[in-house]
């Protein structure tokens, strides 16, 4: 399923998450370049939760109008 067929508010919660992940991916790779060591990936932590919970949203079935069944 392609993210433009989503509902406005899957779409929406989506695309927050992906982009607060690769902001914090971001930082995470430009610490690694200035300190030249591997600090703790705190990212993860954001990737995994909410991953799990943007993949619960899209297990909620949705009918053609976008309301919930």
């Amino acid at each position: 399923m392609s993210i433009r067929n989503l509902p406005p508010v899957r779409r929406v919660i989506t695309t927050a998450w992906l982009a607060v992940v690769g902001i914090q991916l971001a930082i995470w790779l430009a610490m690694c370049l200035i300190g030249w060591h591997l600090p703790y990936p705190f990212w993860l932590w954001t990737a995994a939760v909410g991953g799990v919970i943007v993949g619960v949203i899209w297990a909620i079935p949705v009918d053609k109008r976008g309301a919930h069944r």
